[in-house]
């Protein structure tokens, strides 16, 4: 048997029985020996992973009889030490136990600090929440304060409604006494028509009884009288009644003489009398005659216009017969005091007011229809000799297609000038641009007719202005036909001579000249392309010789009467103003309205050109 060497070292060789209390200590060694059984009872704590080693030494040489007791006393003491050592792990286990509270506790700490500390984040959270609801709050009142103020505004609108609202009631109120004064009135100006009727018929007998009176008034002034008056030698003209004889019974009026006896027969007077005109106007449609109300018209034309203008005013409910929006080129005839002219209504206008409208209606003569946007306009070149009418012809029947209109030809000869081959080209030219352009070269312009698809090209100054005085005018105004005058007036330069130059291979020069002078005093050189022939430079030269000098424009307004009838440019005409001078006529305008009693007034007024410095004749 070894030696026993006393060491605290348990050796547990063998896993636990848990099944025992028992402790065996082995041995150590190949010797075997019969294990000292020590009974021992104590709590083991034991950890199932850990290992306890142990190792005991014996020495057979020793003495071992006390050591018995000892070893036995040693062994209590162990198993009291191990007992100890149990309590001390199970301290150090309960130690364990209580640092790993405390180490929860110190995490629960944690945790309770990090609660804690969300807690005084969400508390400042909240206060920002508080703060952010108290401007909340604070932007709801002003808010609802600027809603009580909008609402305190909207009650202001209302109220300010409610008194537009009365205002536009007594607005209405008025309105409906002023339309039933309107009606009133309106059955007022029936009845008072009706009395201008019956005055009309009244009027139409007294004429028939002026007329017969007018009559008696022409016969000679010795019819009537007795033989033994004594006459006066001088011999009166003048429109004013002498009433120097004794009354005779007779209904006869005396004109312009004494008193005459013995059969004699001095000169008569020249018929005058009173000046009865009856307006007349209509319009209707071409295509189907229906008849178009009118209010108002205005008809005119000038040296610088090709068509006729036509401007009328007519009531609303004529829209259907006018409305040119949703039908082109309405065809129209209006009829004033027998004078035909034909249209074609290119705008139509509306106007509307309280208590009255109506529509404007615009239009031209049938020849707008040779211009654009109606005819198409092209670049073309003659290549062969024509004369200018020829061309003109040619220009109006485009490609061999008629179109429909004829020329008046009255400019620079019978048939005009010749053109030479190649000469004549244009380009983006209509037929009515081509045919102005053909007119201004020898000095004249274009005038539609009124009524008749026909185009009168005539010239500025068919006749010289210097030779106005001694020719017979085509009509003399007397001075109780003119209802008004204006004059303006402007001198111009007084040339005697112009030069004018064609501007191609196959133009001319010429030098034309006033008639007993040299010819000397000029404007700038005139060109023209179509400047070819004599006769159209004679033709151009007399335009520019004759717009020289003294020259006024005199406005004239009169009677459209049937025995003057409708005054054209370049019409010559004798004017008794106060003044008896000889002008020509530039432009005309023809109005039509009603007046304040109903009645149809027409006018026509004329510009005239005159020449104060040339009014001698010969001048």
């Amino acid at each position: 048997m070894s030696d026993f060497i006393p060491n605290p070292n348990l050796n547990f060789e063998q896993l636990w029985d848990n099944s025992s209390a028992d402790l065996n200590f082995g041995s150590v060694g190949d010797s075997t020996i019969e294990p000292n059984t020590v009974n021992a009872s104590g709590d083991v704590y034991h950890d199932l992973t850990g290992v306890v080693a142990s190792s005991i030494y014996y020495d057979s040489n020793v003495f071992r009889g006390l050591i018995g007791d000892i070893s036995s006393d040693m062994q209590n003491a162990k198993l009291q030490g191990i007992s100890k050592q149990g309590q001390f792990e199970s301290n150090d286990k309960l130690t364990t136990n209580i640092n790993t509270d405390w180490q929860q506790s110190r995490l629960i700490g944690t945790d309770n600090q990090v609660q804690f500390e969300a807690n005084t984040k969400l508390v400042s959270s909240e206060q920002i929440l508080t703060e952010s609801a108290k401007l909340v709050g604070t932007s709801s009142n002003q808010l609802a304060e600027y809603q009580t103020f909008i609402a305190s505004k909207n009650t202001l609108k209302n109220e300010d409604a409610r008194l537009v609202g009365q205002s536009q009631w007594y607005g209405f109120e008025a309105m409906l006494k002023r339309q039933a004064e309107r009606q009133i009135k309106g059955e007022y100006s029936e009845l008072l028509a009706r009395k201008l009727s019956t005055d009309s018929q009244y009027a139409k007998l007294s004429g028939c009884s002026f007329e017969q009176l007018i009559e008696f008034a022409k016969l000679p002034p010795w019819i009537g009288c007795h033989g033994n008056l004594i006459p006066d030698e001088t011999f009166d003209r003048s429109t004013n009644l002498h009433f120097a004889c004794k009354w005779l019974p007779s209904t006869n009026l005396n004109f312009g003489t004494i008193c005459y006896h013995n059969n004699e027969q001095p000169e008569p007077l020249p018929s005058t009398g009173v000046i009865f005109v009856t307006n007349s106007v209509s319009l209707v449609r071409s295509d189907d005659g229906r008849e178009i109300k009118l209010l108002a018209f205005t008809v005119g034309i000038d040296s610088n216009s090709y068509t006729w203008s036509f401007s009328a005013t007519v009531p609303l409910s004529e829209l259907s017969k006018v409305d040119t929006a949703h039908e082109q080129r309405i065809g129209v005839d209006f009829t004033c005091n027998g004078n035909l002219w034909r249209f074609v209504l290119d705008s139509c206008d509306d106007s509307v007011s309280f208590g009255e409208s109506s529509l404007t209606i615009k239009g031209k003569s049938r020849a707008m229809l040779l211009a654009h946007p109606y005819a198409t306009q092209r670049g073309f070149k003659f290549d062969t000799a024509m004369s200018a009418r020829q061309i003109a012809d040619a220009e109006l029947n485009r490609s061999g297609v008629p179109s429909g209109f004829t020329l008046d030809w009255q400019l620079a000869g019978v048939n005009g000038w010749n053109i030479p081959a190649n000469t004549y080209s244009y380009t983006g030219k209509t037929p009515i641009n081509s045919l102005q352009w053909i007119a201004e070269a020898a000095g004249g312009f274009i005038n539609a007719d009124m009524s008749a698809d026909v185009l009168h090209v005539l010239a500025h100054y068919p006749i010289p202005s210097w030779e106005w005085a001694a020719q017979t005018p085509s009509i003399n105004l007397p001075m109780s036909l003119i209802t008004s005058r204006s004059r303006g007036r402007v001198n111009k330069p007084g040339y005697n001579g112009v030069t004018l130059y064609g501007e191609n291979d196959n133009g001319i020069g010429a030098l034309i000249k006033r008639t007993g002078t040299s010819g000397g005093y000029q404007p700038p050189m005139v060109t023209s392309d179509l400047m070819t022939d004599t006769a159209a430079a004679i033709s151009r030269g007399k335009m520019i010789l004759s717009d020289t000098g003294d020259i006024g424009n005199i406005g004239i307004s009169m009677p459209l009467h049937t025995d003057i009838g409708v005054l054209k440019p370049s019409t010559l005409i004798g004017v008794n103003d106060g003044e008896s001078w000889v002008g020509m006529v530039r432009g005309t305008t023809i109005t039509g309205r009603l007046s304040s009693n109903r009645a149809l007034e027409i006018e026509q007024s004329i510009d005239v050109e005159r020449h104060f410095d040339k009014e001698v004749t010969g001048g």
